[in-house]
């Protein structure tokens, strides 16, 4: 019992742990549009029927948005669309 909440455990150390690095280098490399593209790759593994990357890139968009401030809804896209 202990085995298998210890694995789990560690494995959401370790998606809160790539989620947080991966929200670090896209603020960056992108500076005020690493919340859009966060945001694009989400769409993009969605787009191509990964769950698992849209879920990726949707938590590192939200932890960018915490980090940089951005209020998830209210921003516009840099390109004004």
């Amino acid at each position: 019992m202990f085995g298998l909440a210890s694995k789990l455990l560690a494995r959401r150390r370790a998606w809160k742990s790539a989620v947080s690095l991966s929200a670090g280098i896209l603020i960056r490399d992108e500076g005020d549009g690493a919340y859009f593209a966060a945001r694009r790759f989400s769409r993009q593994a969605r787009a191509e029927g990964n769950d698992k990357g849209d879920r990726f890139w949707g938590a590192v968009a939200v932890e960018v948005a915490d980090r940089t401030g951005t209020v998830i809804g209210q921003a516009g896209r840099p390109d004004g669309v």
